[in-house]
């Protein structure tokens, strides 16, 4: 997936398929991004 991202439509048939490709929680600060539950990356982030 890294060298060919599918489409954003053939995402979400892949994620509703296979919904750990999904990394929550998806947090958005500002212009920052934190995927996945990490506690120290997460406390760090906030």
């Amino acid at each position: 997936m890294k060298l060919k991202p599918p489409s954003k439509e053939e995402a979400i048939q892949l994620i509703l398929k296979d919904q750990n490709l999904l990394r929550r929680p998806v947090i958005i600060k500002g212009d920052k991004k934190l995927l996945g539950f990490n506690e120290p990356d997460l406390k760090k982030f906030l």
